[in-house]
């Protein structure tokens, strides 16, 4: 079980770096295929995680926002089933 979690910690930032790809895409007026707005956001999340003092800020709520996304997609699976 512990596992599934370290896993879900890991996926949650995928969740938010598509997010972020999303938001560059409407700040931008641009449209993208998915796959570069997910590298975009990726990309972007990692440069945001990599300054000093503000990385850890940035790491903090992209996995909070993150497992709350995952959990809330899971759940939505969970009640079609």
């Amino acid at each position: 079980l512990g596992m599934f979690y370290l896993i879900d910690l890991y996926i949650a930032k995928l969740f938010v770096a598509l997010a972020l790809g999303n938001w560059l895409q409407k700040l931008l007026n641009k449209k993208w295929n998915l796959y570069i707005g997910f590298t975009l956001g990726l990309a972007a999340f990692y440069i945001l995680h990599s300054l000093p003092w503000i990385g850890i800020l940035v790491w903090l709520v992209a996995l909070l926002l993150g497992v709350g996304a995952l959990f809330r997609y899971k759940k939505l699976l969970w009640k079609k089933r």
